[in-house]
């Protein structure tokens, strides 16, 4: 059993942080002193190790400080749930990669799509689902791939000759209804079955009149090739004598503006998960180039074919290592380890800047969705109750960052900050963290209040 946290401080006091981190270093120390030794010979030695090392040290050291934090803030039940909705979205994973990719679209290609009737398949697809499996409170995505997944691995049980469980059986005898001419033959049963669904996914995939019917489904948003000549797609027409050629954006891309509201939408949490599922964890071979940036052998910035050097993220945010910690359900501890480069993450996220995506692993096809995959993890720690509060205590806070873990108190010297974007607020976190006091100006004219108000 976990015991609970009961810790009472100033949490804006740089001494009763600093008693803060020197309490959660002994935790570790007490439930792990082979990490913490390590921590601690990082600590004192960065140079002596290895970007490897640091990874693996930093990310164990961050599911310790989720468990701390959870703790202290009384949101254990809260991080339970995170952790239970990544777990049941292994279907969708498993139907996006294995079923749609490896699959359905190495067996039909787009000619052979043509000859499918699909609203005969889609009809005979959907009787069957809502007969013989779960329909998860109508989420139709989730439906269809636990019913692939279902079906593959009875499939698979048939091949290798091992004995199916109670439900997988009453899986089988429903699904012998709709096929009685083999209803003796239970394997071909769900061959014939999946070879339905195969063709119903490839005909969505492969057919632009078809995408409505799968709108919003993360399963069918796959990689694409990069064309760096087309990296907009658009439509080309000419004016009414032929003498002006109008290229005018594909309609499907459109984001209608509405006054002064936002025309992004950030992903869901199914997106970024299969975002993350995306992205192959190159910090444990030191080839996270998302961060690190991509090099000749020569050791010189590798540039891609528009000339534009892959340096990676301009902060060394530390990317694969917050993912992998999402993977596993540690929403806390990879929001800080994506804070110990980028303190201010609520200013970056998925609407400033995608320096990381350019240097992805994936140079020849979609890259991974780096910044919505931040926007994410911050989303989820801010949706907690205190979710604002423990944003805020990293910011001040966070003895995985062996540079400043916690900040330190007022050094008598103020310092003042002229301009207050995303450079200014930045500078002035920094300088408060290290002591100073601050006082922050900005030029924006703010218009007087109307009398009535």
């Amino acid at each position: 059993m976990m015991k609970k946290l009961e810790i009472n401080i100033d949490l804006y006091s740089p001494r009763e942080l600093k008693e803060l981190a020197n309490s959660f270093y002994q935790e570790v120390k007490n439930r792990d002193p082979i990490l913490f030794n390590r921590f601690e010979n990082y600590r004192l030695n960065p140079q002596s190790t290895t970007p490897v090392e640091i990874s693996g040290i930093l990310i164990s050291m961050a599911e310790h400080l989720d468990n701390f934090i959870a703790r202290l803030f009384k949101v254990e039940n809260e991080l339970k749930v995170l952790k239970k909705f990544i777990e049941s979205e292994s279907d969708v994973v498993f139907f996006k990669k294995e079923f749609i990719l490896r699959r359905a679209l190495k067996k039909w290609d787009a000619i052979k799509v043509q000859t499918l009737n699909f609203d005969e398949i889609d009809s005979f697809l959907k009787n069957i689902r809502n007969a013989a499996f779960n329909n998860f409170d109508g989420d139709e995505e989730k439906a269809t791939a636990n019913m692939a997944k279902t079906l593959v691995e009875i499939e698979k049980a048939y091949k290798q000759k091992l004995q199916l469980n109670d439900s997988q059986l009453n899986v089988v005898g429903k699904l012998k209804r709709f096929f009685p001419d083999e209803s003796e033959n239970a394997f071909v049963v769900v061959t014939t079955f999946l070879e339905k669904l195969e063709q119903w996914c490839s005909k969505i995939h492969f057919t632009s009149d078809l995408k409505n019917r799968v709108k919003g489904w993360t399963s069918f948003r796959l990689p694409e090739d990069i064309d760096y000549e087309k990296l907009v797609h658009f439509e080309s027409h000419t004016n009414g004598n032929g003498s002006l050629e109008i290229m005018v954006g594909a309609e499907s891309e459109y984001r209608r503006r509405d006054g002064f509201d936002l025309t992004d939408s950030r992903f869901n949490r199914r997106d970024v998960l299969a975002e993350v599922d995306y992205c192959i964890f190159c910090h444990e071979r030191n080839k996270d180039s998302c961060s690190k940036g991509l090099f000749e052998k020569s050791g010189e910035l590798k540039t891609n074919p528009l000339g534009i050097e892959l340096g990676g993220c301009p902060l060394d945010e530390k990317i694969s290592e917050a993912h992998f910690l999402k993977s596993r359900g540690n929403a806390i501890g990879a929001l800080a380890m994506i804070m110990i480069d980028n303190p201010l993450v609520p200013g970056t996220g998925h609407r400033i800047c995608n320096d990381c995506m350019k240097s992805c692993i994936y140079q020849k096809q979609t890259p991974v969705n780096i910044p919505q995959i931040e926007t994410g993890i911050l989303t989820d720690v801010l949706n907690l109750p205190f979710g604002f509060e423990i944003y805020s205590l990293l910011t001040r806070w966070n003895p995985i960052n062996i540079h400043q873990p916690y900040s330190k108190p007022y050094n008598g010297i103020n310092i003042l900050v002229v301009g207050l974007g995303p450079a200014g607020y930045t500078l002035a976190h920094y300088l408060l963290n290290e002591g100073f006091g601050v006082v922050g100006v900005d030029g924006l004219k703010i218009e007087p209040l109307p009398k009535e108000l």
